[in-house]
């Protein structure tokens, strides 16, 4: 058995270039909040750390919100073409080398055990209004 202090402790990925695997791609819906109504269409990501070795297997998430408050399904077009949540989820696809596919669920499944590097980036949500504020933020 090895020592206890070289077994990696629970927690967050800390700031750093990461090789990840996508673990899962799914459609969701947004929560409603104080703020906004939800139920805005979004894709919701988990991935897997892969390298370095040391943070193996550590997940991470991210979201990719499509809906807006005129267009919550994302029904129109327009919405995906305004979407930054739509052109960072192409960016991850262009990245991990995923073909554009306009069935999403073909889409999400074809993104599933595809690669990606990614960079972790932690953020203190210091906006007063926000219901995160004090949080930190990992992206």
């Amino acid at each position: 058995m090895p020592k206890w202090d070289q077994i990696p402790d629970l927690g967050n990925l800390p700031e750093g270039t990461y090789l990840f695997r996508i673990e899962e791609v799914e459609a969701v819906t947004t929560k409603p909040s104080e703020k906004a109504p939800g139920g805005k269409l979004m894709y919701k990501m988990e991935v897997r750390a892969e390298e370095p070795k040391e943070f193996i297997e550590i997940p991470a998430y991210d979201q990719f919100v499509i809906g807006n408050d005129d267009d919550p399904e994302a029904k129109q077009d327009d919405t995906w073409i305004k979407s930054f949540g739509a052109r960072r989820l192409k960016a991850v696809a262009k990245s991990a080398q995923v073909p554009l596919d306009e069935n999403m669920d073909v889409f999400c499944q074809s993104l599933k055990g595809s690669k990606v590097i990614g960079d972790m980036r932690v953020t203190l949500d210091n906006d007063p209004n926000s219901l995160y504020f004090g949080r930190e933020n990992r992206q």
